[in-house]
């Protein structure tokens, strides 16, 4: 889940036991945490009333915490408050409800935002994984046949279609939040005319297009699967 979560959102820590997020959680470098709340060696409850101890006194800015729960039930919504966990997120955990529920958590938070890739599509949907990942089935579809009227475009050398897919292409790319890409087609874009650097640009480009499509491939994969998680070893988890 750990990598599932970090296709689409941020990097992630998994660990298999109590002991092993307390030694991470006191490092106090993440910007949320997600725990277990039946965990067979330190429970998420326990582990969350000693993060917020650990917090009385500190400087650091608060820690959000979510709980997760095997019980379709929901767990105990009292004892979810009263350990210190802010938000309770219940069977069956999708990566959809998972990735919306951490986005909830850090919408407040500017520093945890600027994290999060796919930042814009996440502000535009107000933290709905379902609408976001409908929206970059579009891309892949898109992105695909962009490529090749890039590719093919630049064989013809016709300077026009250059310059209007990789126009299209760098919009996309920052409504994703992927500025770098944007800034790599905004360069193809203004060596439309200039032939050696313009096929320089253009495979740059192209392979970071790729590797785009790639993770959002995966991630769409995962999402197809109607992933849920199995807590069968009572990991924990901290994104960073």
């Amino acid at each position: 889940m750990a990598l599932k979560v970090g296709h689409l959102l941020l990097g992630c820590t998994w660990v298999r036991t109590g002991e092993e997020a307390w030694g991470i959680l006191q490092r106090r470098d993440q910007i949320l945490s997600a725990l277990i709340v039946d965990c067979t060696d330190i429970s998420g409850y326990e582990l969350a009333r000693k993060v917020r101890r650990f917090d009385e006194g500190s400087v650091r800015p608060r820690l959000p915490i979510l709980g997760l729960t095997g019980c379709s039930e929901g767990g105990e919504p009292s004892t979810c408050v009263e350990s210190g966990m802010d938000a309770l997120l219940p069977s069956p955990i999708t990566l959809q409800r998972l990735c919306g529920s951490i986005w909830s958590l850090l919408r407040s938070d500017d520093s945890a935002l600027s994290k999060i890739r796919f930042l814009g599509l996440y502000q535009t949907f107000n933290g709905d994984a379902a609408s976001v990942c409908r929206l970059l089935r579009l891309f892949v579809l898109q992105a695909t046949e962009d490529l090749s009227r890039l590719s093919e475009s630049l064989r013809t050398d016709d300077s026009v279609q250059i310059k209007a897919v990789a126009h299209k292409l760098r919009s996309t790319c920052m409504m994703l939040g992927e500025a770098s890409l944007a800034d790599r087609l905004g360069e193809v874009e203004s060596l439309a005319s200039d032939g050696p650097m313009l096929a320089a640009a253009i495979e740059s480009a192209k392979r970071e297009i790729i590797a785009l499509l790639d993770i959002v491939r995966k991630y769409l994969e995962e999402d197809a699967k109607g992933s849920t998680t199995s807590w069968s070893g009572g990991e924990q988890g901290s994104a960073s």
